[in-house]
């Protein structure tokens, strides 16, 4: 068991130093792909991927949006009201693969609807 690895993150898991992370989306942004995710920029800036250091016209697309006060609409409850879907609960641990497959779905639900 490892500390702080959900057991739904277990079977996806793969160590890999942060160097090679960051080296793989480099590599795939490169190529023309995509990242997607909910506030996808604090993810890209722990792994030291500032839009600076970006290839050009690399595409980032953040799932996420604000509601009237400004705040970050968190991704469970955009999961429950656009997707009706369940997510971990409130101060509950989150498992990072759900997190990355309910971003996949609101994108393609904001695409369908015409959004991106």
């Amino acid at each position: 068991m490892i500390p702080g690895v959900l057991a739904c993150d277990r079977k996806a898991l793969q160590f890999a130093e942060i160097a090679e992370v960051r080296l793989r989306l480099l590599e795939h942004m490169a190529r023309g792909g995509t990242i997607i995710g909910h506030t996808i920029e604090h993810d890209l800036t722990a792994l030291g991927l500032s839009k600076e250091q970006r290839p050009a016209g690399a595409r980032v697309l953040d799932v996420a949006r604000t509601d009237e006060s400004g705040r970050t609409v968190p991704l469970r409850t955009m999961a429950s009201d656009d997707l009706g879907l369940e997510m971990h609960g409130k101060g509950e641990r989150h498992c990072a693969v759900q997190d990355a497959e309910v971003a996949m779905r609101l994108y393609l639900l904001q695409r369908d609807a015409g959004g991106s």
